[in-house]
């Protein structure tokens, strides 16, 4: 499980607490680094690197990562070119076009996915 070993450890160094919430956003997000989405957001999110939806997200948005981790709920459409990561209480709700993914028990992926192969 490379894909798991790689998205756990950059996610693992993150601080435990942010430092800022944000309630309800909608619009357009560009990420160049790690970031980790925990509240409220409609629209659209690229991430070059790590996207990670917390499990206080609630989030239907069109989304492009390297890697994603869901622990909250998620509508809409991805492409990750890595791992697409569902953990116990995560909701996926969409398509899918994935390199890897994973399903954990306790989690829910309602709709299509398509694996191209890991990155």
């Amino acid at each position: 499980m490379v894909c798991y070993d790689l998205v756990y450890r950059r996610y693992a160094e993150w601080p435990a607490q942010p430092t800022k919430k944000i309630h309800r956003s909608s619009g357009k997000l560009s990420y160049n680094l790690p970031v980790k989405i925990d509240s409220r957001f409609s629209g659209e999110i690229k991430a070059t690197e790590l996207l990670v939806v917390g499990p206080n997200a609630v989030v239907d948005a069109q989304i492009s990562a390297r890697h994603l981790k869901l622990e909250g709920k998620l509508i809409g459409n991805v492409q990750v070119i890595g791992c697409f990561e569902i953990l116990s209480g995560g909701h996926f709700q969409g398509d899918a076009r994935v390199g890897e993914l994973m399903i954990h028990p306790g989690a829910v992926f309602e709709g299509t996915g398509l694996i191209l192969g890991g990155d």
